[in-house]
């Protein structure tokens, strides 16, 4: 592994800069650890992170492939950032209902990647939404509703079926109570409906 990552970092000086701003390069990437550690493993429901603790509830705690989607985010702001991590959780959850296999998961996330760096505002990821995620999740949720009703405790692990349950209960009491928004999810319905 090591041998691979200095082997790219040796052939993508373009990209990395490495040797003609050292120092710089050296605090990206501590930078970067930082980030990856705060989104791996969020210490609160602030920020949206709630979003983030859900990813790892509903894909399991090994799963790591929404993290790039993240880092490659680090220039959005507050409020697009917020709202990115709700997407991230939708998306997610498409991938595992609709059981999209891994490797078109994470050859889709870093396609993405290269457009997520240049968004900053909440308008820019809008208008990403629309170009990028939506006619992937359009294509991938064609069979959700069959996917859906067919799971079963025999269909996929107890944890995401708690998941989705807790998730199904919080929104109908949400709308028993008359609330707007249950964390979101009447915008989120929206974009994915």
């Amino acid at each position: 592994m090591k041998t691979k990552l200095y082997d790219w970092l040796k052939s993508n000086n373009g990209q990395c800069q490495y040797e003609e701003k050292p120092f710089q390069f050296v605090e990206k990437m501590k930078h970067d650890v930082n980030l990856y550690m705060k989104f791996r493993n969020p210490k609160d429901d602030l920020a949206g992170n709630i979003h983030l603790k859900n990813v790892t509830m509903l894909a399991g705690k090994s799963y790591k492939l929404h993290l790039m989607l993240l880092l490659a985010a680090s220039n959005m702001d507050e409020d697009a950032m917020i709202r990115f991590k709700e997407i991230i959780e939708s998306v997610v959850y498409y991938t595992v209902i609709n059981r999209i296999t891994t490797n078109i998961t994470e050859r889709t996330f870093a396609t993405w990647c290269g457009e997520i760096r240049e968004i900053t505002t909440v308008e820019d990821l809008n208008a990403f939404v629309n170009r990028s995620i939506l006619p992937i999740i359009t294509a991938w949720k064609q069979d959700n509703q069959s996917n859906f009703i067919r799971l079963s405790l025999n269909s996929m692990q107890q944890y995401r079926i708690k998941f989705i349950l807790g998730k199904i209960t919080a929104y109908v009491d949400a709308l028993r109570q008359k609330q707007t928004i249950v964390g979101g999810y009447d915008r989120l319905r929206s974009v994915y409906s």
